[in-house]
């Protein structure tokens, strides 16, 4: 690799990490705000439910590009809304 791609990919990698702090941050204000208004458990933890969040979502636009059905997109949603303590999905 010569030295200029380095630097590009540094870069690349602060981008990629501020976007994914800011969403990170943004779940976990979600979160805190769910909590506040009691539509989840007080007991949900805000930081690590954030990270999960993102990770799931992340992944779900990869999959969600032709790698898995919709019955495996559903069950990932599922997974992530139990993250936060939601079991019922029937409004949602």
């Amino acid at each position: 690799m010569n030295r200029g791609s380095r630097y590009a990919t540094f870069g690349i990698q602060q981008i990629v990490t501020r976007a994914l702090g800011k969403l990170e941050a943004f779940f976990g204000r979600r979160i805190e705000a769910a909590k506040a208004s009691g539509q989840i458990g007080a007991d949900i933890h805000t930081e690590g439910a954030a990270r999960s969040l993102v990770a799931l979502t992340v992944g779900f636009r990869v999959l969600a590009r032709g790698a898995r059905d919709a019955e495996a997109l559903r069950s990932i949603k599922g997974a992530a809304l139990r993250i936060i303590g939601v079991t019922d999905t029937t409004r949602i």
